[in-house]
């Protein structure tokens, strides 16, 4: 992870790969989410990571805690990401989608510029759809979720091609080893 630059998208499950990031020199945190900016921040000062974060302009949802809109999505436009970390209001066998337009519509951007893409969720999104599509598995790398991929999933070609890590089963291991995710 030295020298990437990193999306990181809005949601309760991307704070958790914030709160992950560490022992990694001259990384580049580009983000909509306002508490994922001030989790980073709070890193950098305590010298977790070296690096920058830069926090994407736009209008303000305070309830999600996140900037997006038109100018969010000019600005993303403009970055190359090695990889982004996009969470999801739902995912089924078609992919991922999320409730509110502006910020499935910069997910979308964040996967279109990256080299890699990882969806982070849990379990209640699993087989649940949402207003606005995001992306389809084609164009996911990684998911990293708190259960294993539904067996009903892997018979499909597009679905099974993707990596899936159960961060469940990740924790119980690390946190005996006093480990991290990342």
């Amino acid at each position: 992870m030295d020298g990437e630059t990193v999306a990181l998208d809005v949601g309760s499950t991307t704070l958790h790969i914030a709160r992950s990031i560490k022992n990694v020199k001259n990384i580049t945190v580009v983000t909509n989410s306002l508490a994922a900016a001030e989790i980073l921040n709070n890193r950098l000062e305590n010298h977790l990571f070296d690096g920058n974060v830069i926090v994407l302009g736009g209008t303000t949802n305070p309830l999600q805690r996140s900037i997006s809109g038109p100018l969010t999505n000019q600005l993303l436009e403009h970055f190359y990401f090695d990889k982004a970390f996009i969470s999801c209001g739902g995912m089924s066998k078609e992919g991922i989608c999320d409730f509110n337009i502006d910020k499935a519509t910069a997910s979308t951007i964040m996967m279109k510029r990256s080299g890699s893409v990882f969806v982070v969720t849990d379990s209640s999104k699993m087989n649940q759809k949402a207003l606005f599509h995001i992306g389809s598995f084609p164009s996911i790398d990684c998911v990293i979720s708190d259960q294993e991929m539904p067996a009903d999933w892997s018979k499909d070609a597009m679905v099974r091609n993707v990596k899936w890590i159960n961060a469940g089963a990740m924790d119980a291991q690390t946190s005996s080893r006093g480990e991290g995710i990342m």
